[in-house]
């Protein structure tokens, strides 16, 4: 409720990403540029007024909105989407699909009506694509209706009418989203809304429950400045300038030499082509675990990203036996105060590669890491599938290019979901697909941490995932103890530290429940 001047921003609750937003706001405000590393030096209010006032003036440009047209540029994400929807067996992987439990008397027709205005105020979702000339172009529809399927059904029936609604979508045709209303019991409902990935990302999902929110309780919404396609016109002018090819320079120095592939040994062949099949677990490390982490976190003048993608590192180099480690994670893309309430695919992906020197304390090589992740979000606008395109003349179609494990920590800010007089929560939909080899997903709760390892089936068995699971919560354990422990005395479990930890994990049917880890490859 009260914040002082000195408070550090990172431990009261900040994190990289309310961070380049803050920054983004002050550029905006003040005509200041203050960079992100400056930053986690400089985190309280009174040291950030000082770096404002000391700083030179670098003009703030607005992102204009362009002239209607008959169709109009896409964005590097909408491009690389375009072409991953074409590999078997990826028909549905990048769908995004929501669902909620809506407990309570729901006025159908006041539904309906927001779902529509949020079609009518959002360019996005009236959005279609094609090739002109050779050119992969999007088409906004001034007009779309959005069908809502209507069913009643049994609670046990609705998992599996769920399961499918998600289906593939037609790119060339809008509205590339659909929406449904299960009936599972008197003023009972689910209400389920998936749209594709070429559209939206994981803060478009946040923009438009707040927005639907807003429309069924009758609000009138302010207009948007700009909207997705203007977003696409300013980035790719933006990509052609300096400042964006010194980012290039960066990234394929981080790529030089031989690119190290994760060689945690399979337990079947890999396919030639990659399977998107894919079984999730969810653990959990106790509150204990997660204090001592958020100490850690504090001292080092870090984030709990950052902490906890240091022992996923440590976790894959002991799995692999290797030191040379790549691990994908993805930014929200929106570096531009204008874009703070558009709906549209703005992530990108970063990949970070990391030496892992078992010499070294956990402590030492965090702040290597912490480094490391710092400079990757200064390069972030440079774009993931052009870094690809740079160093792969040729893609194998069995892996992932450049890195085959993803981290995500789930920080996004969650909406409030409230509707007059209805209780509204996440239900849990299992999707059962793996775009990685792994994927480790962690959010903070108030009893602890959770993480879901999501794990190719093609090539992992579910006991050599759970012990993969183990393992990054012994590691976890042995960190939280004893921060200066040196990587080399860092353990694996053993058979029966494995089996006690698996063993305290409640076996049962829970998913994680945000929505936001939704991943742009």
């Amino acid at each position: 409720e009260k914040i002082g001047v000195n408070d550090p921003f990172f431990s009261i609750g900040g994190n990289s990403l309310s961070a380049i937003m803050l920054l983004a706001r002050i550029h905006k405000t003040f005509q200041k540029v203050i960079p992100l590393d400056i930053f986690f030096q400089n985190d309280s209010i009174g040291k950030l007024a000082k770096l404002i006032i000391g700083a030179e003036e670098e003009s703030y440009k607005v992102i204009e909105p362009v002239a209607k047209q008959e169709h109009y540029p896409t964005s590097e994400t909408q491009k690389m989407m375009y072409l991953l929807r074409e590999i078997e067996g990826a028909e549905t992987a990048y769908n995004m699909p929501s669902v909620l439990k809506i407990e309570g008397h729901l006025n159908k027709e006041l539904f309906a009506t927001a779902l529509q205005k949020l079609v009518d105020r959002h360019e996005s979702l009236r959005t279609s694509f094609e090739y002109v000339n050779g050119e992969l172009v999007q088409r906004i529809a001034d007009i779309v209706e959005l069908d809502v399927t209507y069913l009643e059904m049994e609670e046990e029936q609705a998992s599996e009418a769920a399961q499918l609604f998600i289906r593939p979508f037609e790119l060339a045709q809008a509205p590339l989203a659909r929406a449904g209303l299960i009936q599972i019991a008197p003023n009972v409902h689910l209400f389920l809304f998936d749209m594709h990935h070429i559209i939206s990302d994981g803060l478009s999902i946040s923009i438009i429950l707040r927005d639907f929110m807003q429309l069924y309780h009758g609000a009138e919404l302010p207009g948007l400045p700009v909207q997705y396609k203007d977003f696409t016109v300013w980035q790719n002018k933006m990509l052609q300038t300096e400042a964006v090819k010194k980012q290039e320079t960066y990234w394929l120095s981080r790529f030089e030499g031989e690119i190290p592939i994760l060689n945690i040994p399979p337990d079947f062949p890999r396919p030639p082509i990659q399977s998107f099949d894919g079984a999730q677990i969810v653990f959990h490390a106790d509150e204990q675990v997660w204090s001592a982490f958020r100490t850690i976190t504090e001292k080092s003048n870090s984030t709990m990203f950052m902490t906890l993608l240091a022992a996923y590192h440590i976790l894959l180099s002991k799995l692999a036996g290797q030191s040379d480690i790549s691990v994908g994670t993805s930014v929200a893309g929106r570096p531009h105060t204008d874009l703070e309430h558009v709906v549209g695919s703005f992530i990108n992906t970063l990949v970070l590669r990391q030496k892992v020197d078992d010499s070294q304390t956990f402590m030492a090589f965090l702040e290597e890491v912490r480094k490391n992740v710092l400079e990757a979000f200064d390069n972030q606008d440079y774009q993931f599938q052009s870094l690809v395109d740079k160093i792969y003349p040729e893609l194998d179609l069995s892996r992932n290019p450049l890195f085959d494990t993803m981290f995500t920590l789930n920080n996004f800010e969650t909406p409030q979901l409230q509707l007059d007089g209805l209780t509204i929560s996440v239900y849990p939909v299992d999707q059962p697909l793996a775009k990685f080899d792994l994927s480790m997903i962690a959010e903070e709760r108030p009893d602890g941490l959770e993480f879901s390892l999501v794990y190719a089936t093609k090539l992992y068995a579910t006991d050599t995932a759970k012990r993969i699971a183990a393992s990054f919560v012994h590691l976890l354990r042995q960190i939280a103890e004893n921060e200066r422990i040196t990587i080399a005395d860092l353990t694996l479990p053993t058979q029966v530290e494995w089996e006690e930890i698996v063993g305290q994990w409640q076996e049962s049917s829970k998913k994680i429940t945000s929505f936001y880890h939704h991943s742009p490859v």
